[in-house]
């Protein structure tokens, strides 16, 4: 619940027009006043209106990313997908927006042991754009574990494992995956 209502504080913030519509009516002092559940469906609201706003009219990259992150929020992960896509349109090489497009992808399965196609070729994408995106060298290694290519998992692991401060503790848990490769 906190995690939303920090969300939702983002859009609120975010949506200077509406704010500025607020305040001058004196909605702003209202809005104070809130409860959790009123402020949480206010902002869903708003996200609906930024959402259509941006349908209507385009807008940046930054925008749809925003979007995305308050669907992601609200665990509307299709629609979340939908705005981060829009992101990414609107800047081909924007890692970030493909981090919330995956991390959608992710939240709105259930991968019971298997990570999802499109999850593991947004991370490809990813690492196309950054071959030295930690989370991308971690996942697309575990999916080409998963697959049976050994050689291909050590090799994006061991990356990730070399980018790794010596104390860090995921070092552990790659070491183990590492050696639990077949050879």
């Amino acid at each position: 619940m906190r995690r939303i209502l920090w969300a939702a504080l983002a859009v609120l913030l975010s949506a200077s027009a509406c704010l500025a519509q607020d305040a001058s009516s004196g909605a702003t002092a209202a809005t104070r006043s809130l409860s959790p559940a009123d402020m949480l469906k206010r902002t869903h609201d708003q996200t609906d209106a930024m959402a259509a706003r941006l349908a209507k009219d385009g807008g940046p990259s930054e925008d749809w990313l925003l979007l995305a992150r308050s669907y992601l929020q609200f665990r509307e992960f299709d629609k979340a997908k939908d705005a981060a896509r829009q992101a990414i349109s609107r800047k081909p090489k924007d890692i970030e927006a493909r981090m919330v497009l995956a991390e959608a992808q992710i939240a709105g399965t259930s991968h019971a042991g298997r990570l999802p196609d499109d999850f593991v070729a947004t991370m490809r994408e990813v690492l196309d754009i950054d071959p030295t995106n930690g989370s991308s060298l971690y996942y697309v290694g575990l999916a080409e574990s998963e697959a049976g290519h050994s050689s291909q998992a050590r090799e994006l692991w061991g990356k990730l494992l070399a980018s790794l401060p010596a104390d860090d503790p995921r070092r552990v848990d790659l070491n183990k995956r590492l050696e639990a490769l077949p050879q």
